[in-house]
């Protein structure tokens, strides 16, 4: 075998040995299911998942007996009672109280948010993305160094679940970790599904009518509709065109969907400042306000439609669905 040869196996073997082992450092995705909470999300199998109880999880790696978390996923809730104003109040206080440690020789606590952004899911739940300045003071000197904790991601579950007034679900980095550690939340985070309601909350489709921005009271005025796709769509349409005994009911849809309402029926569905409200921008879903979302339907010439999810009549969370 000549030596050019030797070289150029050499140098594929080398090659698949490198990405098997960086294919292996990721490993096969393994899913988590909240049986309790109604969600799920995905990691890496090389990482173990401790279940300390429902709303308390851990992702990391196990070191002889020792486990050694890089990740973790919890669940806080307030009561009425607590009196929070708002769901922000909750997040800023109850993350800034988790920073909070003291260790052998220093204290940590966070003291203000530096950086605080809109998160979205790859199943398009909105959350955010915050970073937290924290201070290390030393117990002996008294000196104190900053750095930061961070990314955590936060999400509101307040809508699902039934009896706390304020949830939320938080991914969040462990205390002494680095890059690999911020790399595994932003997974989780990313890959986090919404599959169950446990609270008593509504699925509904509707067009949007009327959207009235008031500071704390705000309220969309929506007609409720089915929206069909497929051949159930192809039916029903067939079904209307020949009830109404129109002409050329055979017609084929001019689209793979149809917009169902058999009977127009306007209600007013009140808005909350921790309503989520999710807006199509060139296909991709994009956090939204409510100033946004009466903006988009005047500015929308064919019907404006909603995916909306309702609580006691309010909406919690309004999502535009997507029309080509």
């Amino acid at each position: 075998m000549s030596k050019k040869l030797i070289i150029g196996v050499l140098l594929v073997v080398i090659v698949l040995l490198g990405l098997t082992l960086w294919l292996g450092s990721s490993g096969a995705g393994e899913t988590y299911q909240s049986t309790v909470y109604g969600y799920t999300f995905s990691y890496p199998a090389d990482y173990e998942l401790v279940e300390y109880q429902p709303s308390s999880l851990a992702l990391g790696r196990r070191q002889g007996e020792e486990f050694e978390a890089l990740v973790n996923v919890r669940l806080y809730t307030a009561g009425a009672a607590v009196g929070f104003n708002s769901y922000n109040d909750f997040v800023t206080d109850q993350l800034r109280n988790m920073c909070a440690a003291d260790g052998p020789t220093e204290t940590l606590y966070c003291t203000d948010i530096v950086e605080r952004d809109s998160f979205m899911t790859d199943e398009n739940f909105l959350g955010e993305r915050l970073i937290w300045n924290r201070v290390h003071e030393n117990f002996e000197s008294g000196e104190a160094l900053n750095d930061q904790w961070g990314p955590v991601y936060a999400f509101n579950f307040s809508h699902q679940l039934a009896d706390p007034e304020l949830a939320i679900l938080s991914v969040e980095p462990a205390f002494y970790t680095g890059p690999e550690a911020e790399d595994l939340a932003k997974q989780v985070a990313s890959s986090l599904e919404i599959v169950r309601t446990v609270g008593q909350t509504e699925e509904r489709v509707a067009l949007v009518e009327r959207v009235e921005v008031v500071a704390d009271a705000s309220q969309i005025t929506v007609d409720f509709v089915e929206l069909l796709t497929g051949e159930v769509a192809k039916a029903a349409a067939l079904a209307d065109c020949e009830a109404a005994a129109a002409a050329d009911c055979n017609q084929e849809l001019e689209q793979d969907y149809y917009i169902r309402n058999q009977e127009v029926e306007t209600e007013n569905i009140k808005l909350t400042p921790e309503t989520q409200i999710i807006l199509q921008q060139e296909a991709r879903p994009i956090g939204g306000t409510v100033a946004e979302l009466e903006a988009r339907l005047k500015g929308t010439a064919g019907p404006m439609l909603l995916r909306l999810w309702l609580r006691g009549g309010e909406g919690v969370r309004l999502e535009e669905v997507y029309l080509p």
